[in-house]
């Protein structure tokens, strides 16, 4: 077991992604970047719904060849919207060798590129032969009683999201005021 921290909530995470006929070798999909999340409010600055920041390019990697560069925001990968760096990750991890689309957005500006994804590097691992579909439903049902905390937390994004929004509107209309007042004592 590995132990991750999923908005502010110890989760244990079992990484079983290719159990299905146990002792298989798995491949998974590399695309070269270092990523961060973005908060509501630097993606509401940005105008972008979702996405994850590009703080890295890995040189030589699919992404430099496909000429992504630090600061653009990968919002779709392969038609999958991105919300989340893991969430990027496991787009990318199931695709190894695929060509994708990926869409980013770079000073306001979306683009659109093709990228070969590459296998990670050392990334063939035997999964063993002696996890259960049993052991698979408890583990499943362990984090399900994570839901519903996950999902307040998620509440609570959206609510500060739709904060931040309202807060913008007004900006704007004090904004078109004091630009009418300023007009009309020109005149």
């Amino acid at each position: 077991m590995m132990f991750r921290r999923l908005n502010g909530v110890a989760v244990a995470v079992l990484l079983i992604t290719g159990i299905a006929g146990g002792g298989e070798k798995m491949v998974k999909g590399w695309l070269g970047v270092v990523i961060e999340d973005l908060s509501p409010a630097v993606l509401v600055a940005l105008g972008v719904e979702n996405g994850v920041v590009v703080s890295e390019v890995v040189p030589d990697s699919p992404a430099a060849k496909a000429g992504l560069k630090t600061g653009d925001v990968i919002v779709q990968v392969a038609g999958e919207r991105i919300f989340s760096s893991n969430g990027l990750r496991q787009v990318v991890a199931r695709r190894p060798g695929q060509v994708v689309e990926i869409v980013i957005v770079r000073r306001l500006k979306e683009f659109r590129r093709q990228v070969e994804l590459a296998q990670r590097a050392g990334d063939k691992d035997e999964y063993p032969e002696s996890i259960s579909r049993e052991a698979l439903r408890r583990f499943y049902n362990f984090f399900r009683k994570f839901e519903p905390q996950l999902r307040w937390q998620q509440k609570g994004y959206e609510e500060a999201l739709e904060s931040l929004q309202v807060q913008l509107e007004r900006l704007k209309e004090e904004l078109k005021r004091l630009q009418a007042e300023k007009e009309k004592a020109r005149k």
